[in-house]
């Protein structure tokens, strides 16, 4: 999951890219908070977390409260997405929504900065013209909305998404994506038969790509930290950056 604006401990907006827990395991947690978040999470998850929220509401109890569950009130927002939605997230910025490829529906998201610049028809023309177009007519609108890629986080996956996404993908100046495992010879078929992201596999993206950089996440724990460390520090390239 990702977490935005104030602490970790206290976000207004989290992103869940799907329901397997170690990814949003500590959703009840954050629900107890003065403010809880607005939480986005893919569609087909949405009814399977009330259920999941509702019950670890009843295991905190100790099941001392019966609970009527059409009495329950959620003190969260849950809200469904699904791919190529468009959220607007504050005035200032925009989520895209990317489909994953992965055991269960899983989301990808892509944040954007929303500016608003001088539409292309107008870009020709001087400061003084446009202080007179605008006293002939004061209602008209110059400037336009433009998305200016921040990163990208995906979610659990294969590479596929590079090349089902290639053009928006790789608008994006930070890639955080997964990288469950590094050793070809043994995880090639595990990688595979799970979903999962191997190094083998991403490694021609990352090539191909040397202006972006990518953060990898979520290695397997058949990788000790060190095992990790030498490994990229062999490959010596630098726009990878491991995060363990």
């Amino acid at each position: 999951q990702i977490t935005c604006l104030t602490s970790a401990a206290r976000p207004l907006y989290v992103f869940i890219t799907h329901g397997h827990l170690d990814h949003c395991l500590d959703i009840t947690r954050l629900l107890s908070k003065p403010r809880p978040p607005q939480v986005f999470l893919p569609i087909s998850a949405v009814q399977p977390m009330k259920d999941f929220i509702e019950k670890s509401h009843i295991l905190r109890t100790a099941g001392r409260i019966d609970i009527d569950p059409q009495k329950l009130t959620l003190d969260c927002e849950l809200i469904g997405v699904q791919h190529d939605d468009l959220l607007s997230f504050r005035k200032t910025m925009k989520v895209r929504v990317f489909d994953m490829d992965h055991s269960v529906p899983c989301c990808g998201y892509g944040f954007y900065e929303c500016r608003k610049k001088l539409k292309k028809e107008y870009q020709h023309l001087t400061s003084q013209d446009i202080v007179n177009m605008r006293r002939v007519d004061n209602n008209l609108e110059l400037s336009e909305d433009r998305l200016f890629p921040l990163f990208a986080f995906m979610g659990d996956t294969t590479p596929i998404i590079f090349d089902r996404y290639s053009v928006e993908l790789f608008q994006f100046p930070l890639i955080i994506v997964e990288c469950s495992f590094i050793d070809n010879e043994q995880h090639a078929e595990r990688a595979s038969d799970v979903k999962h992201v191997i190094w083998n596999d991403l490694q021609r993206f990352v090539l191909q790509h040397p202006e972006i950089i990518f953060v990898l996440i979520h290695f397997s724990q058949q990788h000790n930290s060190e095992q990790i460390r030498d490994f990229f520090r062999q490959l010596n390239l630098p726009n990878v950056v491991p995060f363990i």
